[in-house]
């Protein structure tokens, strides 16, 4: 046979990355993000003036930023604490508000007259009486008064008495309200001794239960929240029992009530 054949390739011309050669190279290009934008270098944008804020504030300047922001975060937990879900509390003008605010001032006068009691009554009986209505009532008043500072109202206000209830004016007599003693009477009472002193004040403080029965009849008349209702209509039990104590107590003494 002759000579082999030889099969003759094509020869390629030299290329760099896949590209003729004869072309001038370019550069390989950076990776490129998801919408053909390159990636910012490490530290740019906002993260990175972030990050050199923090660096040249230093470990003091970070502690401080870092305590600020806790009190800021505090601040706005406590406004939206205080303001989500809050309470429909009663407000100026509304009965429960009148109500605890004169019944407190109402009440004043039977702890005054009940220590009295305590003191100067005779009778074993009518000092009970008087340190039970004193201490029982006392308590009623910071009831009433944790109320009205949880409401965010004043606890006194230059209002007349019984200015919450329709037609409350007539409920008045000598800017005093419903059954409340008169100083005149007061004084008395402080002057009185012995038996002498048990019937004034069983006679002033029927007239004193009973007129607080009137105020508390005024406002559960007018729907009051559940916790007013709830100690009103304590308040008229308990005292309508001491009335009737009260009235026993001046029939064996042999006197009568005061005179409407």
């Amino acid at each position: 046979m002759g000579a082999a054949a030889t099969t003759t390739r094509p020869t390629r011309t030299s290329t760099t990355s896949g590209r003729p050669s004869g072309k001038a190279q370019r550069s390989t290009p950076g990776p490129v993000g998801s919408g053909g934008e390159r990636p910012r270098a490490s530290g740019g944008g906002l993260r990175g003036s972030v990050g050199a804020l923090l660096h040249q504030l230093g470990p003091r300047g970070r502690f401080g930023l870092a305590v600020v922001a806790a009190v800021i975060v505090g601040l706005l937990g406590f406004a939206i604490g205080t303001n989500v879900g809050r309470p429909d509390w009663p407000g100026e003008g509304s009965a429960d508000v009148g109500f605890a605010r004169d019944m407190a001032s109402h009440h004043a006068q039977a702890v005054e007259m009940g220590m009295m009691a305590v003191r100067k009554a005779a009778d074993d009986r009518v000092r009970s009486l008087g340190h039970d209505i004193a201490t029982t009532q006392q308590a009623q008043i910071g009831r009433m008064y944790s109320w009205l500072d949880t409401w965010g109202v004043p606890r006194h206000t230059n209002d007349p008495p019984m200015a919450w209830v329709p037609g409350g004016e007539s409920m008045v007599k000598g800017n005093l309200m419903p059954g409340m003693a008169t100083r005149e009477q007061i004084n008395q009472l402080q002057a009185a001794e012995g038996r002498e002193f048990d019937i004034l004040f069983l006679q002033l403080m029927i007239d004193h239960h009973l007129g607080g029965v009137h105020m508390v009849d005024a406002v559960l008349d007018q729907d009051p929240s559940p916790p007013v209702r709830e100690l009103a209509e304590q308040m008229k039990r308990n005292q309508g029992n001491e009335v009737i104590t009260m009235q026993n107590l001046l029939a064996e003494f042999g006197a009568e009530p005061l005179p409407n």
